[in-house]
């Protein structure tokens, strides 16, 4: 595709001529095709437009970073009216490192549709994203056009053939020889204009040309041309053509001469000066051209001293002759039929005109008074300046009725004073001469300003189009029509659009508030905006602000967007809101989406939920009525569930707290690792949450772990050394086992102790005697074998404990030794008898070795050992 542009050069003459015809412009400019000067016959079409509303907007993206580095570019909105990719600048957070990163902008439809990374830079904790912004593409008014089908300034139907030589180009705007429409001076009161352009090569694709070329003095010309309203003297240079006589009738003040032999002059001759008497041939002498010697015939004349008129020379203010005071008949009558009088009032007044009722001019001790129209000096149509030596000092000052007043410093307006619309207060035009004030308005208001351009540069004037009103000064700023009681402080290029009633806009630069959206307020800084029907908007300052709905706020800050109707952003950058009264804080890169969510501020939250608050850095709450807090740890930090407040802190949550942490009394979980979670077929309270915790049951506190579906797990108590090894003091299994690195030492204090009564060892040892003992597993813990009791068998023999589910130690414990104890007591009894018997047998056995053993006295024992040896034993 072929780029155009167009050089257009506004010269210093432009061609005004009268009557019959045509009004023409003479416009020079130059216009190129892919940096190469056309050459040839090229198609035209032509506008002269007034602007109204920039239709460009600046593009807005952000950015991420990661590692330092920005990674990647989005493009939150395209803005409009681009004609080339606009430069991107990326630059670090205020007071924060980074540097080195460039993008690349691609352009599409007039938009920016996407930003590539070139250069990704270093050191960065948030970048920050700034398109240029584009070309000023302005909504128009059509004043003409080439062919008048022109309206809004769109482009009109028909072109115009012009030749162009080198890329060269002169034509003259309104030549009907080149088939155009002629131009009506009328419209250049229209101020300020632009002219605007289409070319084509080929008279099939036009392009239109950029920017709009601004009109300077030299059209506008062509009304003081025409003097319709012209205040002073037209130079005879600008006169051509032959002036009827009616435009030659009035009086003169210097010398008129006709030359031609053939000028008659046909008349009364009344107002004739100058002529010689000697060329009177005929009528009577008036009595006023007779020498001041000659008496008149009238009685009581007197030509020497004073003049004295009679009392009988006056009219009474009855209009009847007779003395005192009264009028003056000098002659003639006026437009109201009565006769023109000087009238003699009582005391130091006189007033001159017809009667005594409409006079023109009074005149007193202290004030010397024109009732209406200007002050003229030797003309018959007033317009030439009073000039005033030393100080001029007056209680008031009455203009004509219903024209405006100026006063021009250096030949130009500085200030106009114009008649409000149906006589309502005045509006009052200030500073520069081209700032506007539509017709038909009332108290509005420009306080100075503006600039006339010159051959490089536009005109910049304020101009309103509205009733009560006000631009303070500033250049190029404007209030549309319908904007009723708004203002404009100051500043560059700041806008009011149609129909926003009451709105203020204090300065700065490039900021806009757009159609059909009262009651707004942007307060200062550049390039912010409030969209189409975003009524009771605020933007308090900062940069590429922008609002999209109703009553939203934006406190400051850069590149912050407000789309929710009632959302407020609190300032920060690339902050985002888009839903009913959500509202982000600050920070940057933090939206929230949905209604009446929050992100308190830091760095790229998200409240994407209504009643959701996001916090810290890379917050993510994304379910109905959820916080999610984190920490800048780096990966989004993200809500699971509804109702729920989630914390991410590397470091850990501290509380101080006199009174702890205090729950309701539901039973329901109370601190839990969300680990071997809940299935979701579980309690609500118990659903998707972790096993691992502490819960409240039904009158129990419970410390929980998951059971054998997920096997290997257990509650342990360990103590930790300062180098943050485990030992383990007391373990409990899925099982329900308990193993402990010391003893478990139950209570058996005696003053703890109650009904206290004695047992019968040898009853308890058989009902031990008699207890079912078998090996076996619990079923939770099959690889494992025991040997013992049942805990009903248990209870059966002896009736202890809490149930007959359930063995205690200390019963245990306490039927083994008592056991013991009748057993030992069963032994020693056995024991004591046997020895009873064991000591009878032995006395029994030794009667009974005495009786064997004993020899007969016939017997003899000498040379028989062993009898001697039994002999010498003791029985």
């Amino acid at each position: 595709m072929k780029t155009i542009s167009v050089c257009l050069v506004l010269l210093s003459a432009a061609t005004a001529l009268f009557g019959q015809v045509p009004q023409l412009l003479n416009y020079q400019g130059r216009v190129t095709a892919a940096g190469t000067n056309f050459h040839g016959l090229g198609q035209f079409k032509f506008a002269l437009v007034q602007h109204t509303t920039n239709l460009a907007r600046t593009a807005t993206a952000t950015a991420t970073v990661s590692g330092g580095a920005v990674t990647s570019i989005s493009v939150t909105d395209g803005g409009a009216g681009y004609k080339a990719a606009p430069a991107v600048t990326i630059t670090p957070i205020p007071g924060a490192p980074g540097s080195g990163a460039l993008g690349v902008a691609t352009v599409a439809g007039g938009a920016v549709t996407g930003i590539t990374i070139s250069n990704s830079g270093q050191d960065y904790v948030m970048a920050l994203v700034f398109v240029d912004p584009p070309p000023p593409d302005y909504a128009a008014v059509t004043y003409w056009s080439n062919d008048g089908s022109s309206v809004d300034g769109d482009r009109p139907s028909l072109a115009v053939a012009v030749p162009v030589a080198d890329g060269l180009f002169n034509v003259i705007l309104g030549d009907p020889l080149l088939g155009m429409v002629t131009l009506d001076p009328a419209i250049f009161t229209n101020s300020p204009l632009w002219l605007r352009l289409w070319f084509s090569a080929d008279g099939t694709t036009f392009q239109r040309l950029s920017p709009d070329q601004p009109l300077t003095s030299a059209p506008y010309a062509m009304v003081a041309a025409h003097a319709m309203n012209l205040l002073g003297s037209v130079s005879a240079s600008a006169l051509t053509g032959t002036l009827p006589p009616a435009q030659l009738s009035g009086t003169y003040g210097r010398t008129v001469n006709f030359t031609n032999s053939a000028n008659t002059l046909v008349g009364s001759g009344a107002g004739l000066t100058g002529l010689n008497a000697s060329q009177l041939t005929a009528g009577t002498m008036p009595d006023a051209r007779l020498s001041p010697n000659v008496a008149l015939l009238n009685a009581n004349q007197v030509f020497t001293g004073t003049n004295v008129f009679a009392s009988a020379n006056f009219l009474d203010p009855a209009g009847l002759l007779g003395p005192g005071s009264g009028s003056l008949h000098v002659g003639g009558y006026g437009w109201g039929g009565g006769p023109k009088l000087i009238y003699f009032g009582d005391g130091d007044w006189v007033y001159l005109g017809e009667n005594e009722v409409d006079d023109t001019m009074e005149l007193r001790a202290g004030r010397f008074f024109f009732k209406a129209g200007d002050v003229g000096i030797g003309t018959t149509n007033p317009a030439t300046k009073l000039e005033v030596v030393g100080t001029v000092t007056a209680t008031a000052f009455q203009g004509a009725d219903g024209q405006p007043l100026e006063i021009k410093v250096d030949g130009r307006r500085a200030l106009r004073l114009e008649p409000g619309a149906d006589y309502q207060a005045p509006n009052i035009v200030a500073g520069c001469s081209g700032n506007y004030l539509a017709p038909g308005l009332y108290a509005s208001t420009i306080a100075g300003g503006g600039a006339l351009g010159g051959l490089l540069t536009p005109d910049r004037p304020n101009s309103i189009r509205a009733s009560a009103c006000t631009i303070g000064g500033g250049l190029y700023n404007a209030i549309a029509p319908g904007a009723e009681q708004s203002t404009v402080a100051g500043g560059y290029h700041n806008h009011i659009g149609t129909n926003s009633l009451s709105v203020f806009l204090g300065g700065g630069q490039f900021n806009i508030v757009n159609d059909d959206a009262p009651y707004s307020t942007i307060a200062g800084g550049f390039g912010n905006s409030v969209s189409d029907n975003s009524r009771l908007a605020t933007i308090g300052g900062g940069e590429y602000n922008e609002i999209t709905a109703p009553r939203a706020t934006i406190g400051g800050g850069s590149q912050n967007d407000a789309r929710g109707m009632g959302s407020t952003i609190g300032g920060g950058f690339s902050n985002y809101v888009n839903g009913v009264g959500s509202v982000v804080v600050g920070g940057a890169m933090n939206a929230a989406s949905y209604p009446y969510a929050v992100a308190v501020g830091g760095l790229s939250n998200e409240a994407n939920a209504s009643f959701s608050l996001a916090a810290g850095s890379n917050a993510k709450a994304g379910h109905p009525s959820t916080f999610v807090w984190a920490d800048a740890q780096g990966p989004a930090f993200v809500s699971t569930v509804s109702n729920e407040v989630s914390f991410r802190a590397q470091n850990g949550l501290r509380i101080e707290a006199n009174k702890g942490i205090h729950l309701n009394g539901a039973d329901a979980p109370m601190i839990v690792r969300d680990f071997d979670v809940f299935a979701p077929s579980a309690p609500s309270s118990k659903a998707g949450i972790g096993r691992w915790g502490l819960f409240m049951e039904p009158f129990r506190l419970t410390l929980g772990i998951p059971a054998n579906d997920v096997p290997g797990r257990s509650f342990q108590v360990a103590k930790y050394s300062t180098n943050g090894t485990a030992t383990q003091l007391m373990l409990v299994d899925q099982a329900g086992n308990l193993s402990t690195a010391g003893t478990v030492n139950g209570s058996s204090d005696r003053h703890g102790k109650d009904a206290i009564k004695s047992i019968d060892p040898q009853e308890i040892l058989a009902r031990v005697t008699a207890l079912p003992i078998s090996e076996w597993s619990y079923k939770s813990e099959t690889a494992t074998r025991h040997i013992g009791p049942m805990a009903q068998d248990f209870h059966a023999a002896f009736n202890v404990g809490l149930d007959d589910k359930h063995i205690s130690m200390v019963d245990a414990d306490g039927v083994a030794l008592a056991a013991i104890q009748g057993l030992n007591q069963k032994l020693e009894q056995a024991l004591q008898r046997r020895e009873a018997e064991n000591l009878e047998l032995k006395r029994r056995l030794a009667q009974l070795e005495q009786l064997v053993l004993k020899p007969s006295k016939n017997q003899s024992t000498a040379g028989n050992p062993s009898k001697r040896s039994t002999e010498n034993e003791t029985p």
